[in-house]
């Protein structure tokens, strides 16, 4: 087994080669399937992304909308996306090793949630009757913000519950807060944009 693996903090990478028990010879002319090992650099880079995406969402906002009940609530989901990135970070330091399921599952709705931004946020439009297509948009986002927040609450489950290779600790308490409160943030913000869509659409410059 072929494993790309972290080596510190500054994101040097290693292959990690795990023996086989099989009697047969390697085949070196065939392409090897391995798998990546998340590590300290990448979650950061990943939550780095996030909170940059959503504080560039917010000053879309604030220059278009103005301080309002919308703007409130996503200045509320950076902070948490804050908070959670550094308990993150210090829950990956510690655990690195034996990131199981929910911890990837994490990172990958995390990882899908900038893709999806990058595709989305360059969209311009200056028709107010493009309201459909922004609508449709705002489906994708929402349903990605959806499965970050359940992911948020399945990892923080397993987390409580000593699920797998994970197991609360003390100094796992704030992560497990974090993510639970993100989790929340989250729901209470897809909620506002399914109740209230045209709130988070410019007329001017489709944010969506």
């Amino acid at each position: 087994q072929f494993i790309i693996k972290n080596l510190g903090l500054m994101g040097e990478r290693f292959i990690a080669i795990e023996p086989g028990t099989d009697t047969a010879k390697f085949d070196t002319a065939v392409v090897a399937k391995g798998s990546y090992d998340t590590g300290l650099p990448e979650v950061m880079g990943l939550m780095g992304e996030m909170i940059t995406e959503l504080r560039g969402l917010v000053s879309d906002f604030h220059r278009t909308v103005g301080s309002d009940s919308s703007l409130e609530k996503f200045n509320r989901t950076v902070a948490n996306m804050e908070r959670m990135s550094h308990s993150l970070a210090s829950y990956v330091s510690r655990n690195e090793s034996k990131l199981d399921e929910t911890a990837q599952n994490f990172l990958s709705a995390s990882r899908e949630f900038n893709r999806l931004f990058a595709r989305n946020s360059s969209s311009v439009d200056s028709s107010a009757a493009r309201f459909d297509r922004a609508s449709s948009r705002f489906e994708a986002f929402t349903g990605q913000l959806d499965t970050i927040a359940r992911s948020a609450r399945t990892f923080a489950d397993a987390l409580s519950n000593g699920e797998g290779t994970l197991q609360l600790l003390a100094e796992d308490r704030r992560l497990y807060e974090d993510l639970r409160k993100t989790a929340n943030n989250l729901d209470e913000l897809i909620s506002d944009i399914k109740t209230n869509p045209r709130k988070y659409i410019n007329l001017k410059v489709e944010l969506f």
